[in-house]
């Protein structure tokens, strides 16, 4: 018999709250940048920012008229240098969190 667990995942946004808020702070109140804390909030901040260049993928893709080259194409994928700029100049949700 299969023993399946269920496991209660939490959005991206508060768990990152939770590592955001184990960074130790320096005497100035800015983050420790070497912490194991400040790293998982980048990797989820890097997240966020694969989940903006697909839902601009998806959203943008059926909205093209007629048949495209796979060089047209190219320029909507994540690693094009063709994407918006709140895309490509993506700055990370972290920083807007408030230290209390």
């Amino acid at each position: 018999m299969l023993d399946l667990k269920t496991t209660h995942a939490k959005c991206w946004a508060h768990a990152m709250r939770y590592f955001y808020d184990s960074v130790p702070l320096d005497s100035n109140k800015k983050m420790i940048t070497n912490a194991d804390g400040y790293t998982r909030v980048k990797y989820i901040d890097e997240l966020f920012k694969i989940e903006k260049e697909i839902k601009y993928l998806i959203e943008t893709l059926p909205q093209l008229e007629g048949e495209k080259t796979d060089e047209e194409i190219e320029k909507y994928l994540p690693w094009s240098r063709e994407l918006p700029e709140e895309i490509l100049n993506y700055e990370g949700t972290y920083e807007d969190i408030k230290i209390v």
